[in-house]
């Protein structure tokens, strides 16, 4: 019988057919990627932090901090209907040959 223990032979996804358990759940980034969502919509360009991660609607969200997670779990909804954008204030300078 083969070793369905080792995970470079997809042994998690083998071990959990044979004990009728699911597999385990994919996770997609969110469109944010990185950045907090709750700090985008606010206005501010904050990155986010896996220590303040949410997962909604089978993505996840990295929040800048405590205070932002709580906003988000409180309503992602509300959060996510805005488009991902940089702020007004942000200026972008592109130097080197064309």
């Amino acid at each position: 019988m083969p070793n369905l223990t080792n995970s470079s032979n997809g042994g998690a996804h083998a071990s959990a057919i044979m004990t009728g358990t699911p597999p385990p759940q994919t996770i997609f980034d969110s469109r944010f990627f990185n950045m907090c969502p709750v700090s985008l919509k606010q206005g501010r360009l904050s990155p986010g932090s896996a220590l303040f991660a949410a997962l909604f609607l089978g993505k996840l969200y990295l929040m800048a901090g405590a205070d932002e997670l709580a906003n988000f779990v409180a309503s992602p909804a509300a959060v996510l209907v805005t488009t991902p954008a940089l702020p007004a204030s942000t200026r972008l300078a592109v130097l080197g040959p064309p």
